[in-house]
């Protein structure tokens, strides 16, 4: 990349990259903490967005920021559970059971969950 990133422009140019794969892999690549915009593009003035590799030096003596490290779960971690098991029917039936609760409990006048 010689200390730069494509842009979009240069990277659809690419075979069988369109833009808008390459805008989607800017944008998966940037939430999970691999690329940083350093700074936004102008159309008018004809200047690109630019990024910052997080895993490279980020220049003048600054060392990498690896924001990747702390979102990629390494392997083996736990997923995290749903406390209602995951699904919406389960969830949806456990709000009825409660609401259930409460108007069984002669607290019809409150507000139901």
């Amino acid at each position: 990349l010689s200390g730069r990133t494509l842009s979009l422009d240069e990277a659809a140019d690419k075979p069988g990259v369109s833009k808008s794969t390459a805008s989607g892999a800017y944008r998966d690549l940037g939430e999970k903490g691999f690329l940083v915009k350093t700074s936004d593009g102008n159309f008018i003035r004809g200047h690109a967005t630019t990024w910052r590799l997080t895993f490279r030096n980020a220049g003048k003596g600054q060392l990498p920021t690896d924001e990747w490290k702390g979102r990629i779960k390494p392997p083996g971690a736990p997923k995290k559970r749903k406390p209602w098991g995951g699904s919406k029917a389960k969830a949806r039936e456990l709000i009825r059971q409660v609401a259930a609760e409460k108007t069984l409990s002669g607290t019809e006048n409150e507000p139901v969950a």
